[in-house]
């Protein structure tokens, strides 16, 4: 029992019937236009957020740099420098000692001007223990097996 679309007039049969052929292709138009903006809509996402991964990397890798040329400028610093033969030595003169003690007063004083550090230390190349740190808490902390700082030996 299939109820039929029963048109009274050609008028209205004719109106159906060009209706529905001009509004097939609007439908499948609209259809295939919705995808394909859907698409460059996540495109334009991706390569959005691709262009933010990229600054991103960028402001990290910066941020590296600058922390590379920071402990770059303490390394080079002559005073720094001098106690590297001091650590060796099982007793330190007077002298030795105040030049210990300036070294660490030095780093204090970086760990005050640049925020990005909490603390800054010095280890041994032979003991791998922490000789001068800005935290005396820390001072004679055997580091030698800490990964952090034989992998960049390596």
């Amino acid at each position: 029992m299939k109820a039929k679309i029963r048109f009274k007039t050609l008028k209205a049969r004719l109106t159906f019937w060009f209706l529905i052929v001009a509004l097939c292709p609007l439908i499948v138009g609209s259809i295939v236009i919705s995808r394909q903006r859907a698409i460059v809509i996540k495109e334009n996402v991706f390569h959005k957020l691709t262009a933010i991964r990229d600054l991103k990397v960028d402001e990290v890798n910066n941020w590296i740099d600058e922390r590379i040329s920071d402990i770059s400028a303490i390394a080079k610093d002559s005073e720094i420098r001098s106690i590297r033969d001091i650590f060796n030595k099982k007793t330190r003169t007077e002298n030795e000692t105040r030049i210990t003690q300036h070294a660490k007063s030095l780093l204090t004083h970086y760990v005050e001007v640049y925020k990005a550090y909490e603390e800054l230390f010095i280890i041994s190349a032979l003991s791998g223990k922490i000789e001068i740190s800005t935290n005396e808490a820390n001072v004679g902390t055997d580091k030698s097996k800490n990964t952090n700082f034989t992998e960049p030996i390596r």
